[in-house]
């Protein structure tokens, strides 16, 4: 039996009231709350595709006939969770950013400067000895000064609000631009990419900015997934909100690493600058959305989004 608040949060049709209450929760997805010894507990647990949030209170009683029964209340958490976590992020991302700035513009005109006298001097002089040596050590403190240059503007680019210019576009169009800028880079990778779209429709968003989201992501999941995986993206509508559901079979992400991924600066990457992701929550947050990541290790990494059907 469930109560008419409750099918709407878990999108319950008629047809499943009087079946067991493990076909909605079942042992992998939050099932654990009917063994669990606890009264009250907060769980994330995914309801048709999309991770909600849940507070769930538990009182256990046994019936006039001694059957075990549960009474189970439970409040969607959902929003208000997403809410405080982005606005954490966002003050970490404000004071990293002005950080990242304020070093940028100090450390900025000095290295142009050594990249300049680096370059001329490979240009006006010439050593008697150890030439080809020489000009090689030229050549990389200036690909090394332009590389931090190149990173500088990264993390200028990070601390500096950037506009949303919403356009109007199909998100069909969309997906098959990025399909095909990534297919070449995919089939050397034996990687799939599969794209599930429920809503193809308009949509009046900043078409530039979402698509670095998912050059973002799909960058991440090719470095994930060792050797042939799959990548997935759904797309779907819900009332005046789009839904997409990325998905990947990559390593996927430690739990303790879990809750930093979108901090600014934070990689697991040799290689990375860790702006990637950050990137990513600042754009979705700033389109007035939502951005939640669920990860197993070695079974993958999902990316929840919800974004308005028009920015306004």
């Amino acid at each position: 039996m469930i109560n008419k608040a409750d099918k709407s949060i878990l999108n319950i049709t008629d047809e499943k009231i009087g079946l067991s209450a493990q076909n909605i929760f079942s042992d992998e997805n939050c099932g654990d709350i009917f063994r669990s010894e606890n009264k009250v507990l907060e769980k994330e647990c995914i309801i048709n595709g999309t991770t909600k949030i849940l507070l769930f209170s538990i009182s256990r009683f046994e019936d006039n006939n001694q059957n075990y029964n549960l009474i189970i209340v439970f409040r969607d958490l959902t929003e208000q969770k997403l809410k405080e976590k982005q606005m954490f992020i966002n003050e970490k991302m404000l004071a990293m950013g002005q950080l990242a700035s304020t070093v940028a513009h100090e450390i900025r005109n000095p290295l142009n400067t050594i990249g300049t006298i680096a370059q001329q001097i490979g240009k006006d002089y010439e050593v008697k000895e150890n030439q080809e040596e020489f000009k090689n050590l030229i050549t990389i403190v200036y690909n090394e000064v332009k590389r931090i240059n190149e990173l500088i503007e990264a993390f200028l680019k990070f601390a500096k609000p950037q506009p949303v210019r919403a356009e109007e576009f199909l998100l069909k169009d969309f997906f098959d631009e990025l399909l095909n800028q990534y297919n070449w880079q995919l089939k050397q990778k034996n990687v799939s990419l599969i794209i599930d779209l429920k809503y193809s429709g308009k949509v009046v968003l900043d078409k530039s900015q979402l698509k670095q989201v998912f050059i973002n992501l799909i960058e991440n999941s090719l470095d994930a997934i060792e050797e042939k995986g799959i990548i997935s993206i759904h797309a779907y509508q819900e009332n005046e909100k789009l839904n997409i559901i990325f998905k990947d079979n990559g390593k996927g992400i430690e739990p303790d690493k879990l809750k930093k991924v979108f901090d600014p600066y934070f990689t697991t990457k040799k290689k990375g600058s860790g702006i990637g992701l950050s990137i990513v929550h600042k754009i979705i947050t700033e389109h007035n959305g939502n951005i939640f990541v669920h990860s197993k290790l070695n079974e993958g990494t999902s990316f929840y989004i919800k974004l308005p059907l028009e920015y306004k």
